[in-house]
């Protein structure tokens, strides 16, 4: 079966989100974005809007996924070898992006928006380990649940700091992510990048 979406229906998505972007930057808050101004700044009719999303919710995982996609490719990305190297790129992307997060994460369904973060950074990150670990016997499904562990605390901490319901930077979450990435892995960070009992600088 061919999946290949037509150009109509991107162009219709796209305005779609780029509006849902700009409201979310206009109104700061996700519970004060209508179905009705949303189709109106996108130019696009409701039954358009329908055809393509069954409500607000369904379009920001779409928003969501965009963004995700344009960083996590690999076209974007590039071959990224150690994890301080992926994380020193995750904490630009994630500061480009600390408006919208700041305002998905502190909606209703912030956790389900928290968990697409997870996912997205948890299967790159399982990349990068599993490379590094090619030669070091671990079996694949304790390099999961050792990433798994690792990613959920990473991204707990960072719902965390988008709600502000803690006193650290994100530079602070970020250095000692890599600290844990350490110790559960060495050969994912790179030589002479170590952090050490430094956890949080200096």
């Amino acid at each position: 079966m061919n999946q290949t979406i037509s150009p109509t229906i991107k162009r219709t998505k796209q305005r779609i989100r780029q509006a849902f972007a700009g409201l979310l930057e206009d109104k700061k808050s996700l519970n004060n974005i209508t179905i009705t101004e949303l189709v109106k700044r996108a130019d696009v009719s409701r039954s358009a809007f329908y055809t393509h999303y069954k409500n607000l919710h369904d379009v920001v995982v779409d928003f969501q996924t965009e963004i995700f996609e344009n960083f996590f490719s690999y076209a974007t990305f590039g071959q990224i070898p150690t994890i301080d190297e992926y994380f020193t790129k995750l904490t630009e992307f994630l500061h480009r992006n600390e408006a919208i997060y700041r305002q998905l994460l502190a909606s209703p369904e912030g956790l389900e928006y928290g968990f697409l973060l997870n996912k997205a950074i948890c299967r790159q990150c399982y990349q990068i380990f599993r490379e590094a670990n090619d030669a070091h016997g671990r079996s694949a499904e304790e390099l999961k649940t050792s990433i798994n562990f690792f990613v959920d605390g990473f991204t707990g901490l960072l719902i965390k700091y988008y709600r502000q319901e803690i006193d650290l930077s994100l530079e602070q979450i970020v250095h000692y992510s890599i600290g844990i990435a350490e110790t559960l892995l060495p050969q994912v960070v790179s030589p002479g990048n170590s952090v050490g009992e430094d956890l949080f600088g200096s």
